[in-house]
């Protein structure tokens, strides 16, 4: 039986995310006979609704702790959270040896590396996406400012502290091993975000209805990240071709709204997502380029944050049977979408380059192979199971002989 391991996640479980990007790979990793010590930071208004899910998890050989997570003041908080957290981990430790330490981004790996450092256990740093850089290209912190030299340098003592560092792609990956602040030897793995294909294996309205309006569509937040704009503007261009289509947004907003004519956001909770995909024609995700955000263009270069992201919604929206456009340079989706012939990728953010993916959306629309190879690639490459599987095999990797 491998010994325990310790899984650090400053996400909620009860947060969408937890509830798709954690609990998923931590049931899945526990089926495979791992032992594991779930840690995560709750917000208060949750924190009621923990103990029916703690027995199921207990049940399954998961043991849950949930911390209460605290935002102020900024910065004291993070400290008590992190604190709090040490302390929790090495009294659960005194009782239970940790083989391995499994933290998932910044704040949870500082609260990692120093449990795995006094345990002597191992340490995944599951660094995720280049999230200083993305705080910076969000307009929330300066290039040069003393936030973002501070999380530069916790990221390089966290991966310097580290047995192996986990990204989302395989970019990101060819980055981090040219960079001289990982040690010898470190195994560097890129495996992106999972997508639970089962959740949205549903038939698509346009397979059994051929000939119906087309639906343009777009789940998720709307905060920095993502360009709203640019994606209105697309849609613009293409309701000049098309004047039946529309435009939904799908958010976490508790009141639907319309923005013009032809687009509408609603408001829904992730359960309800599959089915509003079903009822799509294709998926958008337009990630802004750091160029894009105001920065001067060298900045820019530097930061290219975006090379390490993996879109979750970009898996769920092939999960789902539809074709994606999505702009270039996006973590690895250029290749995979090109490569399989999933989507469409629009070059620069301009008129021309957003007609012609218009056009080349609507030719491969009409291959009836398409939707079918969506949930193949979807299943085959951003897959739940084969996340599942690559952690499995890094896990034993690194506690072989234990």
């Amino acid at each position: 039986m491998p010994g325990l391991v310790l899984y650090v996640s400053y996400d909620g479980l009860l947060e969408p995310l937890g509830q798709s990007q954690v609990l998923p790979y931590v049931r899945g990793l526990a089926r495979a006979g791992h032992r594991i010590l779930l840690l995560t930071f709750e917000k208060p208004t949750v924190l009621a609704y923990m103990p029916p899910l703690q027995h199921t998890l207990a049940a399954e050989g998961i043991h849950w702790h949930g911390l209460r997570y605290h935002k102020r003041p900024a910065g004291l908080s993070t400290a008590w959270d992190v604190l709090r957290g040490v302390v929790v981990a090495l009294r659960h430790a005194r009782r239970t040896p940790i083989a391995l330490v499994h933290a998932r981004s910044y704040v949870a790996g500082v609260v990692g590396a120093v449990v795995a450092r006094i345990t002597g256990a191992k340490f995944l740093f599951d660094l995720r996406g280049m999230w200083p850089e993305e705080r910076v290209e969000g307009g929330l912190w300066p290039v040069n400012g003393v936030l973002f030299q501070l999380a530069k340098r916790a990221e390089r003592w966290l991966i310097r502290r580290s047995d192996a560092v986990v990204v989302l792609t395989s970019r990101h990956r060819h980055r981090l091993i040219l960079d001289s602040t990982l040690r010898p030897l470190v195994l560097v793995h890129a495996i992106p975000t999972g997508v639970d294909g089962g959740r949205f294996a549903r038939p698509n309205v346009h397979e059994r209805r051929p000939g119906r309006p087309r639906t343009l569509i777009y789940a998720g937040s709307l905060g920095t990240r993502y360009r709203l704009d640019a994606m209105l503007h697309f849609f613009h261009l293409a309701h000049l071709a098309d004047p039946d289509l529309r435009f939904v947004i799908l958010t976490r907003d508790p009141t639907p709204w319309v923005i013009r004519d032809g687009v509408t956001v609603w408001a829904v909770t992730p359960a309800e997502v599959p089915d509003e995909l079903a009822n799509a024609w294709a998926g958008i995700c337009f990630v802004a380029p750091a160029a894009d955000r105001g920065e001067p263009l060298e900045a820019g270069e530097s930061i290219g944050s975006n090379l390490g992201v993996c879109p979750t919604k970009v898996g769920e929206y092939l999960a789902a049977g539809l074709p994606v456009i999505v702009n270039a340079r996006v973590g690895d989706l250029d290749a995979l979408i090109l490569r399989h012939r999933v989507g469409v990728v629009a070059g620069a953010m301009a008129v021309e380059p957003y007609r012609r993916a218009w056009d080349e959306l609507v030719a491969l629309a009409e291959d009836p192979d398409l939707r079918a190879r969506c949930r193949r690639v979807a299943r085959e490459h951003l897959g739940l199971e084969q996340g599942v599987e690559r952690y499995r095999m890094l896990y034993a990797e690194l506690v072989r002989g234990e």
